[in-house]
């Protein structure tokens, strides 16, 4: 078309064209839009995952356990040898001044205890002589002893030379196996149960002072439901 001999372009011959890159912008957002979306969602289930693996291998709640320097195990840490004559384990116990009594059954098994406490010295003895007191003679000897197991206390019965061995630490003697510390003659080691695992020591001490070290125990690992 001319106007006064200038061409004068139709409006409307350019806009297909304009509609085409209105489209091809919108589509571009749109992707772009989408990729967002789906990067936010992927973010949030990884998220989401990670939280509740980590909530389920959380435990529910943690305990330290320590346990008490009692007198007993004081007087466990001050024992010079896992042997000695009856005679020399006497001595010990009167010299610690803790007014602990010693006590051994019909069996030949021995304990050392304070009373109104639940922990003892646990160990075995041996006549020299290799014979036992009758039950008769052990009654009548220690009519009024308090009794230890079963039978009456034949601490007594036993001379000076017989030999004490095999001294443990016992953190409740009426709980059978109830063994904290623990002298293994064959291996010389020292053996420390924490309530939770077994440990061995080359020395008494080193033994008494990891029995006393605060244990962590986690309980309610799993699932929180």
């Amino acid at each position: 078309m001319y106007d006064n001999g200038v061409m004068i372009q139709d409006a409307q011959f350019n806009q297909p064209n304009a509609s085409v890159n209105k489209n091809n912008s919108r589509k571009r957002t749109m992707i772009i839009v989408v990729a967002v979306v789906i990067t936010l969602v992927v973010c949030a289930v990884i998220a989401l995952v990670v939280i509740l693996n980590s909530n389920r291998l959380e435990p529910e709640y943690s305990v330290v356990e320590e346990r008490e320097n009692t007198p007993t195990l004081q007087l466990y840490a001050k024992l010079q040898s896992d042997s000695m004559t009856f005679g020399e384990l006497r001595q010990f116990v009167m010299d610690a001044g803790i007014n602990a009594r010693i006590m051994i059954d019909e069996t030949g098994s021995g304990m050392i205890q304070i009373p109104d406490t639940k922990d003892a010295l646990l160990f075995y003895i041996d006549r020299e002589d290799g014979e036992l007191v009758s039950t008769d003679e052990a009654d009548a000897s220690f009519e009024g002893h308090e009794e230890y197991g079963t039978g009456a206390n034949m601490a007594d019965s036993y001379s000076s030379n017989d030999i004490t061995y095999d001294y443990c630490y016992s953190y409740d003697y009426e709980s059978e196996n109830a063994i904290g510390i623990y002298y293994d003659e064959e291996e010389n080691v020292y053996f420390t149960y924490n309530g939770v695992e077994e440990f061995e020591f080359p020395t008494r001490q080193e033994a008494v002072e990891a029995y006393l070290a605060p244990v962590v125990i986690t309980e309610g690992v799993g699932d929180n439901e």
